[in-house]
């Protein structure tokens, strides 16, 4: 006879089996929209990435203020990146950006 499953293989088995269900409910706990309200904010903004605008294939990222918490678009994970670095600053990325048309 088998071992008994932990708790953290049973979940692990869950998502695997119900990838939408597992996106909509991290989605929901994180940042209190579901798949569809994704999805409506990535048809919105044209299937491209808020900050880059590029449409190719890339990770969909959830961006939201780390503030208020909430929702303000998605974007890659690049661009996401970016901001996280900057912590959400934006006099630092525009004086960065008149750096770089120096």
């Amino acid at each position: 006879m088998p071992p008994p499953l932990t708790s953290s293989e049973r979940s692990r088995r869950w998502r695997a089996r119900n990838p939408k269900r597992a996106e909509d409910y991290r989605l929901r706990r994180h940042y209190g929209i579901g798949l569809s309200e994704r999805n409506d904010l990535l048809r919105h903004q044209g299937w491209r990435c808020a900050g880059c605008h590029r449409r190719n294939r890339w990770r969909k990222i959830v961006d939201h203020s780390h503030k208020t918490g909430r929702v303000r678009g998605i974007l890659c994970h690049h661009c996401n990146l970016v901001l996280g670095h900057a912590k959400d600053n934006a006099n630092t990325l525009r004086r960065l950006a008149c750096y770089l048309e120096k």
